[in-house]
């Protein structure tokens, strides 16, 4: 691990453990991060997740006695940020890659949502 070359320690680990298996394989955090992202895009941001969601944070409102106009206007604004993809994008890779705290990883990970997502922008 100490090289910097993960397919090197992936092939020294399987021949010191289990040289006839493949049980470890080398996976890039980007192509991690790309998969994550799809699965929550494609699992867990319907309209109908999102308004459930939303809902779970607004409901407990009412029993607060927050005017109705105020929950209306909350609700809108927590449904348009979970449903604005490139916002998520860029904020989940900021905290994944450690940009935010490393701002220099953003040169070691080039990605954002309209280079992973071109056929999702038009380009």
């Amino acid at each position: 691990m100490s090289g910097g070359d993960g397919s090197a320690a992936t092939r020294a680990i399987r021949e010191a453990l289990h040289p006839n298996e493949a049980a470890f394989w080398t996976v890039t955090a980007e192509w991690l991060f790309l998969e994550i992202v799809k699965g929550y895009y494609n699992e867990s941001t319907t309209d109908e997740q999102i308004a459930a969601r939303v809902e779970r944070f607004i409901a407990p409102m009412a029993l607060e006695g927050v005017p109705p106009a105020e929950m209306a206007r909350r609700r809108a604004i927590m449904k348009a940020n979970l449903a604005d993809r490139p916002a998520l994008f860029n904020a989940c890779y900021q905290k994944f890659f450690f940009v935010d705290k490393y701002p220099e990883n953003a040169k070691r990970f080039i990605l954002s949502f309209e280079l992973c997502f071109q056929e999702a922008t038009g380009a």
